[in-house]
């Protein structure tokens, strides 16, 4: 069975709804990793820069989940929660709320075992290949109400740019690694 890896604020909730009825893959939730995976099993994923996934989810958390968060929102901008990444509070939220957590976290097992990787910059491409390779018929529906598809709503400082590619090191190093992002 093919699982999916689901990597908060990559694209993953618009790929499910485009594969759900085709039975060639299995849905999973947040939670779920590669080292999850059963023997026999392989997997998909999608990836995203980090600089742009850390903008994504600071727009969500502001914008939908603000009221609901585990953690006080002190933040009135990305760049402003980015510049005071180091500070107790900010690596808190980051360490604490699931959007943040490193792409690494979910890509934890056998990275030979990803049949498909594709990318949130590409995503509208690498799914007309992942479709053609597994049969699948659905396209991509368009961006929903949630989805932060376009450029980030506020521009990150050169600054918080730095500290947010410090943060994710380990990220980045995976993704040049494997092909998956060129800097």
């Amino acid at each position: 069975m093919i699982q999916h890896v689901h990597i908060p604020k990559t694209g993953g909730s618009a790929l499910a709804q485009a594969y759900a009825t085709s039975g060639a893959i299995n849905r999973n939730g947040h939670a779920f990793t590669l080292s999850w995976l059963k023997p026999g099993d392989d997997a998909i994923t999608i990836v995203r820069d980090p600089v742009d996934r850390f903008v994504s989810a600071f727009n969500w958390i502001a914008t939908y989940r603000r009221e609901t968060s585990p953690v006080a929102w002190p933040w009135a901008s990305p760049d402003a929660m980015a510049l005071g990444i180091g500070s107790e509070m900010v690596d808190g939220a980051l360490e604490g709320l699931q959007v943040f957590i490193p792409q690494s976290h979910w890509l934890d097992g056998d990275l030979a075992r990803l049949i498909w990787v594709g990318r949130t910059e590409t995503l509208r491409a690498d799914y007309a290949e992942l479709k053609a390779r597994l049969g699948i018929h659905e396209d991509l529906p368009p961006p929903g109400p949630t989805a932060n598809t376009g450029p980030p709503h506020q521009p990150l400082s050169e600054r918080a740019i730095a500290n947010v590619r410090d943060w994710y090191a380990d990220d980045y190093e995976l993704l040049r690694t494997n092909g998956w992002l060129s800097l």
